[in-house]
């Protein structure tokens, strides 16, 4: 198998950094960018070796950097109030006629609230995009297990690892950066999936099968235009 591409392992290796360092609760910011440098020199050559060979010192650099600055940035969170609910957590829940489970990079929770902080190395414009648009699946998959393990109130977002930006629709999860105006809450979201989700499989039952990838528009707007 090939090795990872330079983008990959700095992404990689900063996503696991911060995880590890939100994981331990950090005390304050400063605090979680001071143990991001420790964990990245312990851990580091083990989770991403070639960054750690002659050559790659300004990729390594860049690495640490978004490691240190991302685990500060996410540590305010707890300065807020919110408390770490689970780190790379996995949550099972029903849909779809099926069992349904997802594994999420940062639950928090506050009081009866929780917020999935779900972690991206980049691709910024389409993940505002789908929040904006209100098709980020993902995050309304997320909020969705979250409200069938008992939480009435749940946020999402997105976090930028390799520019630190916060990309929500809930204040609560901006920490003073402008708030999105989404097209959809993440129930509204849910509730246009599972209505395409049905749609789809009356269609099969009739005996129509459709390809996706033939459709002029994406499947995602389809769904979301469909349903109004």
């Amino acid at each position: 198998a090939a090795l990872p591409g330079h983008s990959q392992l700095l992404g990689s290796l900063a996503h696991e950094i911060v995880g590890a360092v939100m994981t331990e609760k950090p005390s304050s910011p400063d605090a979680a960018a001071e143990r991001a440098d420790t964990l990245f020199a312990q851990t580091g050559p083990r989770l991403a070796a070639p960054l750690f060979l002659p050559g790659a010192d300004a990729q390594r650099a860049e690495s640490l950097q978004v490691a240190r600055e991302s685990a500060k940035l996410l540590a305010r969170f707890l300065v807020e109030g919110w408390t770490v609910e689970s780190v790379e957590g996995s949550y099972a829940g029903k849909a779809f006629e099926t069992n349904l489970e997802g594994r999420m990079d940062l639950v928090l929770a506050r009081g009866d609230a929780r917020a999935v902080v779900d972690l991206k190395w980049g691709g910024a414009k389409y993940r505002r995009e789908s929040l904006v648009g209100g098709t980020a699946l993902q995050l309304a998959t997320y909020a969705e297990l979250l409200r069938q393990n008992g939480a009435p109130d749940v946020a999402v977002g997105y976090f930028i690892l390799q520019t630190q930006a916060l990309l929500s629709g809930d204040a609560r999860l901006t920490l003073g950066s402008p708030t999105l105006s989404v097209g959809a809450t993440p129930a509204q979201t849910w509730k246009t999936l599972a209505a395409a989700q049905q749609r789809s499989w009356n269609a099969v039952a009739q005996g129509q099968l459709t390809a996706p990838g033939a459709l002029a528009a994406p499947v995602e707007e389809t769904a979301l235009n469909h349903d109004g």
